[in-house]
């Protein structure tokens, strides 16, 4: 008991003010100096040890990258704002923008905010609007180097929590968990402001049709929709999405519950594991999804596509307790094209 007692009271909690941030100002190298910050602090951090981003708003530069943090605890009682730098956004392997925050290799690692699913207060926001027009918009806009970033993500992790963020206007997904184990989330709110997106799925409803595309009201290139152009001949749903997906995990006995998603692409979508692919698990398997609020294209499992030598895999998945107002698809599997049917 003594022990245990000792290493409670050597825990910590590190301000990342203390190591430099700014809040409150997008000036000078203000983006920089509290990227720097959060970085340091985190990896300062020891077993035990919270890490503080205290009330405020910090502009901050992407492609924040940790590893192997280990009983650690991100506290985000302030607001983290990604400096819309879409120049100066590192591109790790030079065609897709770097996250803007990522955890590799952790263990025990809890992500909290502190406001709970409805709350006004933002723990992360994405400024994703200036992304989306970039990537659809080029020739008004300007030209992205690279896929548009992803918000937050967790990679090759084990015992992992994520509890009361609210997560706003990602450029890409929200919250992707990739090969982890023994994961909740839980009191989240992703939202994405869904009258930004309109004209832009306007404009790529257009291309497409431009393109010989299908459209729910007429059809395909031929007027009916068919292989070669597109669409559905019975009027089917065709969607513009901005892939700015909600949650969207792998892996393996992963729980997410009491949250909230209002988006225009996939709210959930479960993706694949293979035992050449994944540490954590060969399959993505042992997942709970319960008493969530989804409004979007719908809660999805896959894509689902062919993959050598081992083969891609999603099993015993759970969706219960869901209220989906507004969903374009509801519950359902992903076919890829190229596998003739959900597996």
């Amino acid at each position: 008991m003594a022990s245990l007692c000792a290493i409670f009271s050597l825990s910590r909690t590190l301000d990342i003010r203390d190591y430099g941030a700014v809040p409150f100002t997008t000036s000078g190298n203000a983006s920089v100096v509290n990227h720097g910050a959060l970085t340091t602090a985190l990896n300062a951090a020891l077993p035990g040890d919270t890490v503080v981003v205290t009330n405020g708003s910090y502009y901050c530069r992407g492609g924040l990258a940790l590893s192997n943090l280990r009983s650690v605890t991100l506290q985000l009682d302030g607001t983290l704002i990604a400096a819309a730098e879409y120049d100066d956004w590192p591109l790790g392997d030079g065609s897709n923008y770097d996250g803007f925050l990522t955890f590799s290799n952790a263990d025990n690692l809890t992500i909290r905010g502190a406001a709970g699913a409805g709350a006004a207060g933002v723990s992360i926001d994405g400024r994703g609007k200036g992304w989306w027009n970039r990537a659809i918009l080029p020739q008004l806009f300007g030209k992205l180097k690279g896929k548009r970033p992803k918000l937050l993500k967790v990679i090759n992790s084990t015992r992992v929590v994520v509890e009361r963020l609210t997560m706003l206007n990602s450029p890409s997904f929200h919250l992707l968990l990739t090969d982890v184990a023994h994961v909740e989330v839980g009191w989240v709110n992703i939202t994405v402001d869904r009258a930004a997106q309109a004209p832009l799925r306007e404009a790529l409803r257009a291309r497409r049709l431009s393109e010989g595309g299908g459209d729910a009201n007429g059809g395909g290139a031929n007027g009916g929709g068919d292989a070669n152009g597109g669409g559905d001949a019975n009027g089917g749903l065709e969607i513009e999405d901005l892939n700015t997906d909600g949650i969207d995990p792998s892996g393996r006995d992963v729980w997410v519950h009491d949250s909230y998603v209002l988006n225009d692409d996939d709210s959930i979508a479960v993706k694949p594991c293979s035992a050449d692919r994944c540490e954590q698990s060969g399959c993505s398997q042992d997942m709970l999804f319960e008493r969530l609020t989804l409004t979007g294209v719908g809660a999805s499992i896959g894509s689902v596509p062919p993959h050598a030598p081992s083969p891609h895999c999603v099993r015993n998945i759970t969706f219960r307790g869901l209220y989906m107002p507004q969903t374009a698809k509801g519950i359902y599997i992903k076919s890829n094209p190229s596998c003739g049917g959900a597996h």
